[in-house]
């Protein structure tokens, strides 16, 4: 028979999550939805307000300034933090607030603002007129209030007073790391000076004789366990420390969390103490912020005695030797869980990327309610393949690190991305986006060409109109991170198996080559091999963070809100990754190099008859036959690239510039004529010399029979071509 129903506990709120297309306008779309909500529960008198939670401060403060007038919203920024219009620190005692958080005290008394009963608060000298304090005013009476995700797992009062309902933009789970390191010889180095204590103040010799005990078995239990492994329960258990069921008042690590915390004193640090002062209570009292990560230590050590696994993803050995000598740690893998404030509020969760396994570690009870994904008949993708574009594969190293024509291989290879990046924009706006690193290597591309990088680009708007947008490589995490990452979300051991070296005397390889297949909008499918995870909490990790990054990149020329006048090109030069996108083709990174025709026409005059090119350009033919091979290849016919030119000069409004369509001499999307030019008619003086025809940029229009006399000698005519018929120009 079930437990009885309990009418009395209240009913959980619901968890809903929406996976949506970028740039469909899911902000626009929340904006209109959460100053909606807010009108009608002030009418039915129910909590009214919204919080959400955004990756960055600059986001929150463009979203806000868009609700209509009668919405009232603020954005709350740390303490650490500039104000997002004045660019002023909103803090200006960040002293008092360091020695606060090293100390493990509460910084609002500790450092802002201290009550005392019977008397006035102590205040900081700057609590008046402190940007802080007044985000933090207005916060608690706006009706939609902004703040990053780090206030997930520990929001103050005004983030969670009165309020109704909870959003969260964009991915957050990354914003719940938290990783720390004890020193295994140093757990036991403070219990004179800092010993369990009772509620009274005094030392309780008993009890921390007890958590000495627990300390001493913890360390045997660690210093026993191989170094670089996850801590596993059979050396907890032959160490004598016991599960729940075992040891009264729960298990050895939930008692010892408890004796943790009990060695905590108030230092007595108050708002207003000098700088000096703050120093000094931080030296003395330092040990104090290391019991946060104690008592996360014995948690984990809890966690593990009770659960049926053998070892936890939480507690892994590590050492690191110095010119001092080794020290053993004990690594914690640890994630932040949402506060429970916010857990018990219905909260809607808004990301184009989102990875509802991952979500669930964090709510349970998310719930995936819309999935939608819009098409961009405007928008046309194409995946790069054939040239490794990895951060490392690009990295200038440090001098002695790669040998000299290695590092020459890896600076050619930069030189040549340049060279196609500025192909593929050829003059128009673009966007490049690639590593935060491998920015610099594409500085002075040309003012048309902006730089960015991944992981930065959340929201941001002004590449809505961009003509190309161009991604490189992708974001990828170390091995060694996702086994972290992978342990901390899970909670369970993740250690990536190793594999054969992919070269001589390389290092052992925790990634596989695995044949994915690109999926093209024909409904074609192109093979790639992909580097990716064996293991499958690893897996989920490198694409919750590469595949989502390089979405997030791809959103961000809002190619769904494109008409037939502003289309946009993306070009993703990824050798080794397949994207959920839809992509139109995939061509190889050589295809994309300049030829010698490609380097023809951005000299501007391109002659019909490969015999003419050999005496224009002999520097890029040596003999007639290999011209006219190239030309063949290429199926160069200048006639027909002008006639398929969109808008011809001289019928264009003013202001217009010429463009072709696909040109017809190779069938890659990106040959186009993005300049404005013209055809020309002209026939050399001489026995048996036919007239033929030229296409030419109008910008060299001027000089074009000056340069074909001095490779051909005179011209007995010489006339300029429009139109797509060819006809004369009136």
């Amino acid at each position: 028979m079930g437990s009885p129903l309990d009418f009395n506990r209240p009913a959980e709120p619901d968890h809903s999550a929406i996976r949506i297309t970028t740039g469909v306008g899911k902000s626009d779309a929340t904006r209109a939805a959460a100053a909606n909500y807010v009108r009608e529960a002030k009418k039915r008198g129910i909590p009214h307000r919204v919080a959400i939670y955004v990756p960055t401060h600059k986001l929150g403060e463009e979203a806000r300034q868009r609700f209509p007038e009668d919405i009232s919203t603020a954005l709350l920024q740390s303490r650490t933090a500039t104000d997002i219009a004045t660019r002023a620190p909103l803090c200006l005692n960040l002293a008092a607030v360091k020695a606060a958080e090293e100390i493990g005290a509460d910084v609002e008394r500790s450092a802002c603002r201290k009550p005392r009963r019977g008397g006035d608060p102590i205040l900081c000298p700057f609590y008046e007129t402190c940007g802080y304090q007044r985000q933090k005013r207005a916060a608690k009476q706006a009706d939609i209030v902004f703040a990053a995700h780090q206030y997930l797992y520990g929001p103050p009062a005004a983030l969670t007073n009165k309020v109704g309902v909870v959003v969260i933009d964009e991915s957050f789970w990354q914003s719940s790391r938290s990783f720390a390191r004890l020193a295994v010889d140093g757990l036991d180095a403070e219990l004179q000076t800092f010993p369990v204590r009772d509620l009274n103040g005094e030392r309780n010799s008993d009890d921390t004789h007890h958590v000495a005990d627990l300390i001493g078995r913890l360390k045997w239990a660690v210093k026993s366990s191989p170094v670089g492994e996850y801590l596993t329960k059979s050396a907890l258990l032959a160490a004598g420390l016991l599960p729940c069921e075992k040891y009264e008042n729960g298990g050895s690590g939930a008692t010892a969390a408890r004796l943790e915390w009990r060695r905590k004193v108030d230092v007595g640090l108050s708002p207003g103490a000098g700088e000096e002062m703050c120093r000094r209570q931080a030296k003395q009292f330092g040990f104090l912020g290391q019991l946060p990560k104690r008592a996360a230590m014995w948690h984990a050590v809890e966690e593990l005695l009770s659960s049926p696994d053998d070892a936890t993803g939480r507690l892994r050995t590590e050492i690191e030797t110095t010119t001092d000598g080794s020290v053993l740690y004990l690594r914690l893998n640890g994630r932040r869980d949402i506060h429970e404030r916010i857990a018990t509020l219905p909260v809607i969760a808004l990301d184009a990327t989102l990875n509802l396994d991952i979500v669930k570690h964090f709510f349970p009870r998310m719930k995936l309610t819309l999935d939608l994904d819009v098409q961009a008949p405007h928008e046309r993708v194409t995946q790069v393949v054939g040239l490794p574009v990895s951060k490392s594969s690009l990295s200038p190293r440090k001098p002695g690190t790669r040998r000299p024509e290695e590092e020459q291989r890896v600076a050619n290879k930069r030189e040549r991305l340049l060279t196609v990046v500025r192909r593929l924009a050829a003059g128009r706006r673009c966007v490049v986006i690639t590593n935060k690193n491998l920015t610099s290597c594409f500085d002075g591309a040309g003012p048309n060409i902006e730089v960015a990088h991944f992981n930065a680009i959340e929201g941001i708007d002004r590449w809505s109109n961009v003509d190309v947008l161009i991604t490189i490589g992708r974001p990828l995490p170390s091995a060694d991170a996702v086994e972290e990452l992978a342990a901390a979300l899970t909670g369970k051991p993740v250690t990536l198996p190793k594999h054969p070296p992919r070269r001589k005397g390389g290092q052992p390889q925790k990634m596989i080559e695995v044949n994915k297949p690109v999926r093209l909008k024909s409904g074609a499918e192109w093979a790639v091999a992909c580097r990716a995870f064996e293991l499958p909490e690893a897996e989920t990790i490198r694409q919750a963070v590469t595949e989502a990054a390089i979405i997030q990149a791809v959103g961000r020329a809002r190619g769904v809100n494109r008409k037939s006048a502003n289309p946009v090109e993306v070009y993703m030069i990824l050798h080794d990754t397949v994207v959920p996108v839809a992509i139109d083709e995939v061509v190889d990174f050589g295809d994309l190099e300049p030829t010698n025709i490609d380097s023809m026409m951005e000299r501007g005059l391109v002659p019909a008859w490969s015999a003419d090119a050999v005496k224009l350009y002999p520097d890029l033919w040596p003999t007639s036959q290999a011209a006219r091979k190239e030309y063949s290849r290429a199926g160069l016919d200048v006639a027909r690239i002008h006639a398929t030119c969109v808008a011809p000069p001289h019928q264009a409004n003013a202001g217009a510039r010429s463009r072709c369509v696909t040109c017809p001499y190779k069938d890659i999307f990106i040959r186009k004529c993005h300049t404005p030019h013209s055809l020309l008619r002209y026939h050399p003086n001489g026995r048996g010399q036919k007239a033929r025809v030229a296409l030419v940029d109008q910008a060299r229009l001027a000089e074009a029979r000056k340069q074909l006399e001095e490779a051909l000698g005179s011209l007995a005519s010489f006339e300029v071509l429009t139109g797509e018929s060819g006809e004369d120009k009136p």
